[in-house]
Formats: structure tokens, C-alpha cells, sequence
């Protein structure tokens, strides 16, 4: 059991690990791609891979139906949502500090960082809704997988909201002006690296506290189960 117990949370990290570790390629690409084409083609395209990513973890099938196809299926969408995820903190904390009014640009930029956060509790309460209602022994059967079809018809309601918004005015003035500013290597380095810092601690944060509360709540288990008869 102990080491099914450790394949199984290697299995779990792997899985999350490759969502994290496409993010940096999203972002980089991402990036030059709205700088190239404008930010709002750039936020349409991410929302719509996003939306496939999570609605294609949704309907996989599992392993007992199409065998290895099915780990292989679920990581290509876990790259890709990484891959999203990875632009869109980038090109959507970029678009909301453009259009921000002068003075408020620091402001507009913590907005999009609460929501970010309030989207995560938000994932949360539903997973742990599903874990804890009348219906939670059927949460490994099939329960698991709607949150992923919510996240993906939420995808399209984002898609249509974010084609109604206008390009960035600063973007479409440094493309009318042919506007270039290059910014110096030595501390955009720095804050790379203290963001990479920041992110890895806030990431392994929780995977660290998860894996110590299930050790300390076996170990409880252990100490108040009855000791077998001899």
C-alpha cells in the first residue's frame, strides 16, 4: 500500500508539474505575440485554449477505456492550460495597467491580481462543495469532472465578452507612432528572478502542506485505531 500510496502522489505532482512548468513558454510567447498583434487577439486566443485545455480534461476517458492514451490525453491538456495560464497573468495584468487611467496604474494592477485570487477560492468552494455534499462518494466516479465542464462554458462567455472590448490605447498609440523603448537587462533579470522565487514558494506552499496534513491525519488514524487482537 505504501508504495502505490507514493506512485500515486508522483503520479498527482507530475500531472501538476507539467502544467507549471509550460507556464514561463506561454507567457514568453504570448507576450510577443500581443506586442506583435495587439493585446486583445492575444487575450481572445489564450481564454480559447484555455477553455479546450479544461473541457478536454472533462470528457477524457479514463484509462480502463483507451489505456495509455488517457495519461497522454490529459497531460497534452494540462500543457496547454499551463501554456494559457502562463500568458494570460502576463498579456491581462498588461492590458488593465494600459487602459488604466494615469495615477491608477498600480491600482488596476492589484485588481487583476485579487481576481486572480478570488477565481481561485472560487474553484475551490466548488470542489470542495462536490467533496462534501449528499452526492461525495461519487465524486471519483464522475463528480471530479464538472468543475472542468463549468471552466469550459465559462470559456466561451469569456471568449464573447473580451471580443466587445477595444484595443489597448497604449498599444495602438506605440503602433501609430512606432513607439520602441528598450528596457535594460540588469533589472528586468532581477525581477524575474524574484518573481520565480515568489512563485515557486507560493506553488510548493500548499503541495508541501497538503502531503504533511495527510501524513498527520494517517498517523492520527493510526494512533486511535484499536490495536489488533493477538
Amino acid at each position: 500500500m505504501e508504495w502505490r500510496r507514493g506512485l500515486l502522489t508522483l503520479s498527482f505532482l507530475e500531472e501538476s508539474g507539467v502544467g507549471f512548468v509550460i507556464r514561463p513558454l506561454g507567457g514568453f510567447l504570448i507576450g510577443r505575440f500581443g506586442d506583435r498583434h495587439g493585446r486583445k487577439p492575444a487575450l481572445l486566443l489564450l481564454v480559447l485554449a484555455m477553455a479546450i485545455g479544461t473541457g478536454v480534461i472533462g470528457v477524457i476517458p479514463t484509462y480502463a477505456q483507451i489505456g495509455i492514451a488517457a495519461p497522454i490525453i490529459l497531460t497534452l491538456a494540462r500543457l496547454l492550460q499551463g501554456f494559457s495560464a502562463g500568458g494570460e497573468w502576463g498579456g491581462a495584468a498588461t492590458f488593465i495597467v494600459e487602459w488604466a487611467p494615469r495615477g491608477r496604474r498600480g491600482l488596476y494592477g492589484g485588481i487583476h491580481v485579487v481576481s486572480t485570487y478570488f477565481g481561485l477560492a472560487a474553484g475551490s468552494g466548488v470542489a470542495a462543495a462536490l467533496s462534501s455534499g449528499p452526492s461525495a462518494g461519487s465524486v471519483m466516479d464522475w463528480g471530479w469532472r464538472v468543475p472542468f465542464l463549468i471552466g469550459a462554458l465559462i470559456g466561451p462567455l469569456a471568449l464573447l465578452d473580451r471580443r466587445r472590448i477595444n484595443e489597448s490605447r497604449v498599444f495602438v498609440e506605440s503602433q501609430a507612432h512606432s513607439l520602441a523603448v528598450t528596457a535594460p537587462t540588469r533589472p528586468v533579470l532581477l525581477i524575474m528572478t524574484h518573481t520565480f522565487c515568489f512563485a515557486a514558494f507560493c506553488v510548493m506552499l500548499p503541495i508541501w502542506g497538503a502531503m504533511v496534513c495527510s501524513a498527520t491525519l494517517d498517523l492520527r488514524s493510526d494512533w486511535r485505531r484499536p490495536p489488533a487482537p493477538v
